[in-house]
């Protein structure tokens, strides 16, 4: 069975706290993991986004396929060039009523290495959140 907690490194403090369920939809049964006590179970089994096609009406038409398909989870990155029309798409499942809100997925992005600088790090994420139309992001804290 999965792990209640997952570590990079034995003698590591977990990383995520809360225990592995499954949730059926039309994919069948897909993992998820609570990260922290009191949130929502997130899907293990995410939508990449890196090789996309970079024409935005076939993203849209792949992601609003996925969410048909009963996927949750949506990776991405600046890199990708993707944030905008996977966000945009997201939006567009809610207009049609395949997801009730926003609130139904989960999107994990990533910092680029180019943006790791101190100064840098708000305005990319800034971007990032314009682009995806996302408004949430977990795990920042001010002064962490």
């Amino acid at each position: 069975g999965a792990p209640d907690n997952l570590s990079p490194h034995p003698l590591s403090p977990p990383i995520f706290t809360g225990g592995v369920t499954e949730r059926e939809d039309m994919a069948g049964s897909i993992p998820e993991m609570t990260l922290a006590p009191g949130s929502r179970a997130m899907p293990l089994l995410a939508l990449g986004t890196a090789s996309y096609p970079h024409d935005p009406p076939a993203v849209k038409e792949v992601v609003l396929h996925a969410i048909r398909l009963g996927y949750r989870h949506f990776d991405t990155a600046a890199l990708y060039l993707s944030e905008r029309h996977l966000g945009e798409a997201i939006a567009q499942a809610t207009r049609l009523g395949l997801l009730s809100s926003r609130a139904d997925v989960f999107v994990t992005s990533k910092l680029w290495c180019s943006d790791a600088h101190r100064e840098l790090v708000l305005p990319a994420l800034r971007t990032t959140l314009e682009f995806d139309g996302l408004g949430v992001v977990f795990g920042i804290r001010a002064g962490g």
